[in-house]
């Protein structure tokens, strides 16, 4: 649907985006500043002149686009007269001078009236292929507070509560009110309704109208610290399609939000890893924060080390030819390629790991490659042990060890494979790194594989048989050569790590063990491959190859089968993504059916799986449908996908996976999703 902005909102627009010169570009004016850390860093333009190479090589990566102030050609959605819809509540896309702008719902209100709505225009992006962001500039961190209500808080509420600036001597244990993210009804709430002898009520007795007002406008400005907030929904690159930030992860149902919260901030967390050098600072002048940068996105310094002192040396003659010569004092700039292995692939672990700094520590600010990682952070496992250092933070997150791994320690959250680097013996006994696979100036930008020395890409088996030469035979895989299960990856890499709505390869390099499948419920590689078969047959198989304990008792079901059906949230992503996947060793002509069955699944996030896999299918690439959409809508798209399946075999006869004569058991798929294992999962990227 298309629309016009209001000719209010293009008043607004026009003097926000510079129209009027006592306003400058909303890009300059709120994207973060410049930081260079007291000269600490040079930043990738001081890097251009001495490396052209790989500047270049970087800058075609996705790594440099992961964070990038708004101009031409950056934003990739649909956008001009677009309206999107959350709960009753609408947002409406729309372009002036060429420049996106959202008229969203205010914080704490459903935006039904025109005073609860706001105009922002977008300053900012992160997110390269799979997904972008958006950010916004909001408008309480850009005004001058309240004097008025700056002196009620004084007088009425700094007895107990305190805002940065305003502490009183002494007064070191008050609730610090930063950051708690309280909506303006909420706050009117907390003032206005309560008990006579409440902690409230002497003073808020005596205000008038007028200051209860400013109160509150001063109060609701000091819930967010940042600058920018998030847009609350994500463009899905590869999916063309816009889904809300609450389904763009594994995560339970929720009931409808009463109201707009924008609860995600730029130096909440997100600018420590999708920029170089972040910092942000508390202005209690402006009740603002300010974020700097050195690097939008992900730079040469944040692999290679802060380059200042590197610069300064390398620009001056002397200090050139007295490096050359071995005379100059070494500086801190490193190739992670060459560092140990350990010590290179915490290079990557900074952002790319789950991780507690310890006390004090502000990570990735205070790492410099090279150095020891695990002397700033607490690297997070999946064990029996519970130091203090857990106990606290599963205090603070209950949920992280559930949420983040398997039941057998495997991380599941995509992006943390240097954690799953620390269950791999290759790493931890051996010599791999993310480097021996990984490169970011030679190679593919899109999973950064790189080429070996003979030239073979790394999605083959090169780099594995360097180290296993004799395993790449057919005697080791027992797989045709030219198979899926003739690759190494196949097995030991098995897609079981969840995240951007798709199911990647885990990191822990394994063996596939059906038996202890059976026992943890992580889907093993045999049976995500061999979809319609038991763990039973496959545990069989790795018995009389490879000497593994046999499986006793085990379902007669097909294991792929009874996960997507029975199987927890995790559990039904990842099969489901399997079962549209054309080369797998038990072909598709079946598959449809039962991803059609997970269609309407509980979760936004498996259903947004089970519809990119079924339009991968052939025959099925022409179908859609909207798998946030409400009941009947699924229920319409889970009939059309099971009418097609039957115009394609009308008598194909597959007793194992319960089809026969062209005619799907559907009763007994549903009596099997009955048995749904219904235990919340948040896979929480």
């Amino acid at each position: 649907m298309k629309v016009r902005p209001s000719l209010a909102r293009v008043g607004v627009a026009a003097l926000l985006a510079g129209c009027d010169p006592a306003h400058p570009d909303p890009v300059e004016a709120h994207t973060p500043a410049a930081e260079s850390h007291a000269g600490r860093f040079a930043s990738s333009a001081g890097c251009r002149s001495c490396h052209p190479d790989a500047y270049a090589s970087w800058s075609r990566s996705y790594h440099r686009t992961m964070t990038q102030r708004v101009g031409p050609g950056v934003v990739l959605a649909d956008w001009d007269g677009v309206v999107l819809e959350r709960d009753g509540r609408t947002y409406h896309l729309y372009e002036e001078d060429g420049h996106p702008w959202v008229d969203l719902p205010r914080p704490g209100t459903t935006g039904a009236r025109d005073a609860d709505r706001m105009q922002r225009p977008v300053v900012m992006t992160t997110g390269s292929h799979h997904l972008q962001l958006y950010w916004i500039p909001m408008p309480w961190l850009e005004d001058t507070p309240s004097e008025a209500g700056r002196a009620t808080f004084q007088q009425r509420c700094a007895t107990c509560h305190t805002v940065p600036g305003l502490e009183r001597e002494g007064d070191a244990d008050r609730s610090d009110l930063v950051n708690r993210s309280l909506p303006r009804p909420d706050l009117q709430t907390l003032l206005t309704h309560v008990p006579a002898t409440g902690p409230h009520a002497a003073p808020m007795a005596a205000l008038r109208p007028s200051e209860m007002a400013d109160l509150l406008d001063f109060l609701e400005r000091v819930q967010h610290s940042d600058r920018l907030a998030q847009f609350p929904f994500a463009w899905f690159i590869r999916q063309g399609r816009w889904l809300h930030e609450d389904d763009s992860f594994l995560a339970p149902p929720a009931e409808p939000d009463p109201i707009e919260r924008l609860t995600e901030g730029w130096s909440d967390g997100c600018d420590r890893c999708h920029a170089v050098g972040a910092a942000s600072a508390w202005d209690p002048s402006t009740q603002a924060g300010e974020a700097a940068v050195v690097d939008l996105g992900i730079a040469c310094e944040a692999c290679h080390g802060a380059g200042a002192a590197h610069a300064r040396r390398y620009r001056d003659p002397v200090g050139r030819y007295a490096a050359h010569l071995g005379l100059a004092e070494a500086d801190d700039i490193v190739v992670p390629s060459e560092l140990p292995a350990d010590r290179s692939a915490q290079v990557c672990g900074q952002c790319h790991a789950e991780l507690v700094p310890r006390a004090g520590v502000d990570v990735p600010l205070d790492f410099r490659p090279g150095d020891d990682l695990g002397q700033l952070v607490h690297f997070v496992q999946r064990t029996e042990a519970r130091p203090e250092w857990l106990v606290e933070h599963l205090e603070a997150e209950p949920d992280a060890l559930e949420s983040g791994f398997w039941n057998d320690g495997t991380m599941r959250i995509a992006g943390r494979d240097h954690t799953a680097l620390l269950e791999t013996t290759c790493h931890t006994q051996g010599e791999l790194a993310c480097t021996t696979c990984h490169s970011l100036h030679a190679a593919d930008p899109n999973d950064q594989l790189k080429r070996s020395a003979t030239g073979t890409d790394a999605r083959g088996e090169a780099v594995c048989v360097d180290c296993h030469p004799a395993e790449a035979s057919e005697r080791h895989h027992h797989h045709p050569p030219e198979s899926a299960g003739a690759r190494c990856m196949s097995c030991h890499m098995p897609r079981t790590t969840i995240g951007l709505l798709t199911v990647m390869r885990a990191h822990r390099i394994d063996s596939p063990q059906p038996a202890r499948a059976a026992e943890t419920g992580r889907p093993d590689a045999c049976s995500l491959c061999h979809l319609d078969q038991p763990l039973a047959w496959s545990a069989g198989w790795t018995t009389a190859w490879y000497g593994q304990p046999p499986l006793v008792g085990a379902s007669p079901t097909p294991a792929a089968v009874d996960w997507l059906l029975r199987g927890d949230a995790a559990q039904r992503a990842v099969v489901a993504w399997h079962l549209g996947t054309p080369d797998t060793q038990t072909g598709t002509d079946w598959t449809p059916v039962f991803l059609a069955a997970s269609i309407d699944d509980p979760y936004v996030a498996v259903r947004s799986i089970v519809h990119q896999r079924v339009r991968t299918l052939e025959g099925y690439t022409d179908l859609d449908w909207d798998p946030t959409a409400d009941a009947d809508h699924l229920a319409s798209a889970r009939a059309t996908v099971l009418a097609r399946w039957a115009e394609r075999n009308p008598s194909l006869d597959r007793p194992d996976v319960w089809i026969e004569a062209g005619l799907p058991d559907l009763g007994r798929i549903e009596r099997w999703r009955l048995l749904r294992d219904e235990t919340p999962v948040s896979v929480n990227e």
